[in-house]
């Protein structure tokens, strides 16, 4: 393993997403470009080829959750619900009242929340806005059970999106 780039010495990176490299400026498309929650700071990383990269801070709200990858666009989500878009920090979708997000995921060219109160959807917004609306998603259970999701994550593998739950209880979406 060789390091192409240290944003912040010695302190872990939280979350990690590629996105869909873009042109720079009037010359060549990037090699790669991502965003990394390191700590609670944000840095977005462009590597104009794999021996050449920078990071460079992007000020956004403390209480970040998760960086998502949206095509060429990156995305930060928070404990509340609260998601903005990066590197511009416009507000993409408000909080949900009462939960408190433990996970997000992209699925299928949309945002998905996971909380210990159930599973959301991002709902584009209908009135030509920016910011969008959580809805419940289906409803998670097992052999007609609620199940635990304090913990849950998402994972998806061969083109199935599951949840995992802290106490291993894997759950499909369709």
């Amino acid at each position: 393993m060789e390091f192409r780039t240290v944003p912040a010495i010695r302190v872990p990176v939280r979350s990690l997403a590629a996105v869909d490299v873009q042109p720079l400026g009037e010359g060549p498309v990037a090699y790669a470009h991502a965003y990394a929650l390191v700590g609670q700071a944000m840095f977005e990383l462009v590597g104009a080829t794999p021996e050449h990269w920078e990071s460079a801070r992007v000020e956004v709200p403390a209480g970040a959750v998760k960086v998502l990858a949206d095509g060429p666009w990156g995305r930060l989500a928070f404990a509340d619900g609260t998601v903005v878009s990066l590197p511009a920090v416009k507000k993409l979708a408000g909080s949900v009242s009462g939960a408190v997000m433990e996970d997000f995921f992209m699925w299928r060219g949309q945002p998905w929340a996971l909380g210990a109160t159930g599973l959301y959807r991002l709902e584009a917004p209908r009135d030509g806005g920016t910011a969008g609306n959580w809805v419940s998603g289906p409803a998670l259970g097992r052999d007609g059970g609620a199940v635990d999701l304090h913990g849950a994550r998402f994972y998806a593998a061969s083109g199935t999106l599951f949840i995992v739950t802290a106490a291993g209880v894997a759950l499909q979406l369709e």
